[in-house]
């Protein structure tokens, strides 16, 4: 026990890539147990509604997370009244172009809502809510995480979970509805952006002050934004590659088939989704180590790590996926159980092709992040030119994810052969 204490003391990106997963997994058990109740109470219609307004949920805040790593440095590098500038300008930027986006969702709320075969296209109101909220959080947060107060953005996590599933648990004994579903993912964003500002204004004293706001403070955000743009172009895409094949199977499958796909995929991705803690970690510490070798070691421990995870997830799965399956959907999706060991073996490649991702984000080597475009303009137009069922499209889709891993693993050891990866740091953001 005393080799293991010093060993993680020394590699503090291990034990932190830990924390971080165990902190995730604490979160997750609670978010499943939403799950249960949210999916036993719809409708296999109305669950597979549900589940793809979360995917699209998912694609269009990715663009707003890659602020948070640009945030996090800014409010480290800067003390005081400098620091509480900076975050309301970042703030009112930000959320400046969410609440227009949240309007163009809107807007369009009927046409998505047809094309992609939702029955109430009020969900997208609820989205168009959340965006505005995520944007809040996401940017709060990063200046918590800036000024070391990790354990303040856990707790207040921590506490929306909490609020959700007491929400979620007395929509159930109103009787469970596809709105009542959508209220208790919207109204756990208003608790956590609450708690976040008031963490915030805490440990920020300078943002009470009448001149925190000021034209010199948007005039930094307009000169630093340029470096933002690759970065968010880079996660949305990353994201798409997560969420398309729930999205398409919407599109192109019956609601029936929708729902046993969507069941597939919310246990297979918890492999995919419970090592991306580890995600920012990597990406801080590639963009702030000095040396190629120290950025190499640093993957290759939270490799460590993620295998380490994903392995046991993956015999996890295959032992208990029928058991969990009828626990949180009853009998009536049990007949996929043995498809959700054949997605996870899809989402264990998502889950290191994201850490290729965050290294090459970390070194400014975008571009073959761009070419994912492709690999998923072929899915969609594979998905959309064949009658696949549900086992199709499962096995479908980890041909999809897998390819992508061995075109950025190949990618990647082509580049470091060539050392034409982090040979000098990568400045900024």
């Amino acid at each position: 026990m005393k080799r293991l204490r010093s060993f993680l003391r020394r590699n503090t990106l291990i034990s932190s890539s830990i924390a971080s997963i165990l902190f995730s997994a604490i979160a997750g058990l609670g978010n499943y147990i939403i799950q249960v109740f949210t999916n036993r109470n719809l409708s296999a219609a109305d669950f597979g509604d549900y589940t793809v307004l979360m995917g699209f949920l998912a694609i269009a805040t990715m663009p707003i997370t890659a602020v948070l790593f640009f945030v996090i440095r800014s409010v480290a590098s800067s003390r005081g009244a400098i620091a509480a500038r900076r975050i309301i300008s970042l703030c009112v930027f930000f959320v400046s172009i969410s609440l227009a986006a949240a309007a163009v969702l809107v807007l369009f709320s009927g046409w998505l809502a047809r094309n992609m075969q939702i029955r109430s296209q009020s969900g997208f109101t609820f989205l168009a809510a959340i965006v505005v909220l995520s944007t809040v959080t996401t940017i709060v947060s990063g200046a918590l995480f800036g000024r070391k107060k990790g354990f303040s953005v856990n707790a207040s996590i921590m506490v929306s979970v909490i609020v959700r599933l007491l929400l979620t648990v007395i929509f159930v004994a109103a009787g469970f509805t596809f709105a009542f579903a959508m209220w208790s993912a919207l109204l756990p964003y208003l608790v956590l952006a609450a708690l976040f500002v008031l963490f915030l204004v805490r440990s920020f004293p300078g943002m009470r002050s009448s001149d925190a706001f000021s034209a010199s403070g948007l005039q930094w955000v307009f000169s630093n934004i340029a470096g933002l743009l690759p970065l968010m172009a880079v996660y949305t895409i990353c994201m798409a590659v997560m969420q398309i094949d729930v999205v398409l199977a919407k599109r192109f499958l019956s609601a029936d088939d929708a729902g046993a796909f969507a069941t597939v995929t919310i246990l297979g991705k918890v492999l995919a989704l419970l090592p991306s803690m580890i995600g920012p970690l990597l990406f801080a510490r590639i963009s702030a180590a000095g040396k190629s070798r120290t950025k190499r070691r640093h993957l290759r421990d939270t490799f460590l790590v993620n295998a380490f995870v994903v392995g046991g997830g993956l015999i996890f799965i295959a032992l208990f996926a029928r058991p969990l399956i009828v626990l949180q959907f009853t009998e009536r999706y049990s007949d996929v159980a043995p498809l959700v060991s054949l997605y996870a073996v899809g989402a264990a490649c998502l889950s290191f092709t994201n850490l290729f991702c965050n290294y090459l984000s970390a070194c400014r080597k975008y571009w073959p992040l761009y070419v994912y475009i492709v690999f998923i303009a072929a899915f969609y137009l594979i998905v959309r030119g064949i009658h696949l069922s549900v086992s199709d499209l499962v096995t479908v889709s980890v041909l999809f994810q897998a390819s992508i891993l061995v075109f950025t693993a190949v990618v990647f050891f082509i580049m470091r052969r060539a050392q034409l990866i982090c040979e000098v740091p990568a400045k900024g953001i």
